[in-house]
């Protein structure tokens, strides 16, 4: 029987960091969570990682790689858990990973605004198809708006890129942990034990 305690992770989108650094940095301190996942990040390669430390964690990012304001994501994990950066085989524009043991965690960002981060669905699915052969924890943004996942269902409209995730996911045996939409003025935040 094992006798590791579970996780404790956060999952933030920040529509910026900076802008919200000391509400992020307060939030952290207040809850200390294992693991942060944040997308929409905003940062870019004009920010230094000494901005964006928190004590305790290392950091992990992928910035977006377009001019455009938006994407860009960040991955912090305690510096107790001793995490390696991880790559995929799979290219993909807006990801990050990590190895923590035999866990791998990622944060992902699919923007529905290809001026943001590109038309990227088939190297996304190749991302999830790749990770899915480990024991995986992906947190992050899809913006499938359209996926019922309390039925694992689409609505009638949805287009092939969105039946295409879903049944990648399935084809994965993927859990989806946050089945209703998320919307806060400071940040979209998930909390799982």
């Amino acid at each position: 029987m094992s006798t590791k305690k579970p996780f404790f992770c956060l999952s933030l989108n920040a529509r910026s960091i900076l802008n919200k650094l000391n509400l992020f940095q307060a939030t952290v301190y207040e809850l200390h969570p294992d693991i942060i996942g944040v997308t929409e990040s905003w940062a870019n390669n004009s920010i230094l990682d000494s901005e964006l430390h928190l004590d305790g964690y290392r950091l992990f990012r992928c910035d977006c790689k377009s001019d455009n304001r938006g994407g860009g994501v960040l991955l912090y994990i305690n510096e107790a858990l001793n995490p390696t950066e991880y790559h995929t085989k799979a290219p993909y524009g807006e990801h990050i990973w990590c190895q923590i043991g035999d866990l791998l965690v990622g944060v992902c960002y699919r923007s529905i605004n290809v001026n943001v981060v590109g038309q990227d669905e088939i190297n996304l699915i190749n991302v999830l198809r790749e990770v899915s052969t480990k024991h995986v924890l992906i947190m992050g943004d899809f913006n499938y708006a359209d996926i019922d996942w309390a039925s694992n269902t689409t609505v009638s409209t949805s287009g092939p890129s969105t039946i295409e995730f879903l049944h990648t996911v399935e084809d994965c045996f993927l859990t989806q942990h946050v089945l209703n939409a998320t919307t806060y003025t400071g940040f979209n935040t998930h909390f799982r034990p």
